[in-house]
């Protein structure tokens, strides 16, 4: 991921508030791949100031009683992602979003540093190529009768970049009204009501209606998931379209 100098941040923070500009006019603009570090350079500026916005010279290192209270309150209460974190003087929602993803996956112990240095060496087997032949007979009879139909519902989910920009979005601040949205993807209401509907109907988005608003958040945390893994996919990958 590319790093931005505080004073870039904060010249296109000042460019966002002080102009009507979209946020996805201005990343075209500065040569940005997505709008989300704009949305959230904005975010830590109005909740932190100037200092939500530096630029870490080492890895912030939180305890483990820390990342325990930050997943409690948000299970426990109403707050996105993004609005916990400002709270907290986060600057990266992600973060509350993994360590969510590994207390539900593993409970406390997916909290606790991760142990450093090289695993053991694990010991040689004499019936190494005969093991891969049975397991691999195995996993192509799992995959013959696996069920494709979810992947190929994914695969027309991720073969539009508008829908991609919702992923992106819906990912990182959990609940987004359609007028937001709109404002991501630089797209009329209509258009982006459009996209909404169908990720809705495919059953990988979810919406709530508060008064005339309509919020869209991803239909559950298996979903969350399977699209965080395909958004970090890594961009060295040579993949031609």
């Amino acid at each position: 991921m590319a790093k931005y100098s505080t004073e870039f941040k904060m010249k296109v923070v000042r460019e966002y508030l002080e102009s009507n500009i979209s946020y996805k006019s201005l990343s075209d603009k500065y040569c940005i791949p997505s709008e989300i570090p704009i949305i959230n350079w904005v975010n830590a500026y109005k909740s932190q100031g100037y200092e939500g916005l530096k630029v870490k010279r080492k890895n912030t290192q939180y305890t483990f009683e820390f990342k325990l209270n930050v997943v409690n309150l948000y299970l426990t209460g109403e707050m996105s992602y993004q609005s916990l974190a400002n709270e907290l003087k986060i600057n990266n929602p992600s973060l509350i979003t993994r360590w969510v993803n590994d207390f539900r996956e593993k409970g406390i112990e997916g909290l606790k540093p991760k142990k450093r240095g090289r695993p053991s060496k694990m010991p040689k087997s004499q019936k190494k190529s005969k093991n891969i032949k049975v397991n691999s007979s195995t996993n192509l009879t799992k995959l013959e009768n696996k069920d494709l139909s979810n992947l190929l519902v994914l695969g027309k989910c991720f073969s539009d970049s508008s829908r991609i920009k919702i992923f992106y979005a819906l990912e990182t601040f959990k609940e987004m009204c359609v007028c937001d949205l709109a404002e991501v993807l630089d797209a009329s209401i209509a258009t982006t009501s459009h996209h909404l509907r169908y990720l809705k109907k495919q059953g990988v988005a979810k919406s709530r209606k508060d008064g005339k608003e309509v919020y869209y958040s991803l239909a559950n945390e298996e979903i969350l998931s399977t699209i965080r893994i395909v958004l970090d996919m890594p961009n060295s990958l040579s993949l031609t379209s």
